[in-house]
């Protein structure tokens, strides 16, 4: 299921409305942040490089939301998810990352990029 699908499911269910949009999106993106910093001492950067990460979460009866897993290589086995998950994420992915290589070479600004479209910008710190 998708964020739309549990969102509309949780609505009909009664809960608290548009709880996933309003509540678990945001509480994810500062779990990942969080995340984020505990692993930058590992991190090393490059000038145009990124690392894909897979991070799994679960949400209880009480909508209390849980990290179970981390992974720095993601499985990209499940043929559904793949094709309409993976397959438009990493798309954007390389279409960015191509962007950053042009702007890195021409010496532009990274504070807006044309090609993101479904990403969210959480950390613009530089490494």
């Amino acid at each position: 299921w998708n964020n739309t699908r549990v969102n509309a499911y949780l609505n009909n269910e009664g809960r608290p409305k548009d709880w996933v949009h309003n509540t678990l999106e945001p509480s994810i993106e500062q779990c990942l942040t969080v995340l984020f910093h505990a692993f930058r001492p590992r991190l090393q950067a490059k000038a145009g490089s990124f690392v894909l990460l897979g991070a799994d979460f679960m949400v209880d009866e009480e909508l209390r939301m849980f990290l179970i897993d981390v992974q720095f290589a993601p499985g990209l086995g499940n043929a559904g998810v793949r094709q309409s998950l993976m397959v438009p994420m990493l798309k954007e992915m390389l279409e960015i990352q191509s962007e950053i290589r042009e702007r890195l070479h021409r010496g532009q600004s990274l504070t807006t990029l044309h090609t993101r479209k479904q990403w969210k910008t959480l950390f613009t710190e530089v490494l």
